[in-house]
């Protein structure tokens, strides 16, 4: 497992940083020098499934924003895949 941001703004060329399981199943803060934000791990989910919040429905993410205003992922486990 891994989570792979792609920064696509250069026509000509993809940015890719991947963060390794072993960073992603840790509590704490992810700081990768390419990235222009951090990554605050609350929380791992194998496989999960992610929406926005309804309006009135908190998350995880809305208790620790700085604009809790703002529309936020809500993210549910999910069955573990074999593919």
């Amino acid at each position: 497992m891994e989570l792979v941001l792609i920064k696509i703004s250069d026509p000509d060329l993809d940015e890719v940083t991947s963060i390794p399981e072993r960073l992603l199943l840790r509590e704490g803060e992810i700081h990768a020098p390419r990235l222009p934000f951090h990554l605050v791990i609350h929380r791992a989910f194998r496989n999960a499934q992610l929406t926005m919040a309804n309006a009135g429905q908190r998350s995880l993410a809305h208790t620790r924003c700085r604009n809790p205003d703002r529309g936020a992922p809500v993210c549910r486990p999910a069955p573990r895949t074999t593919k």
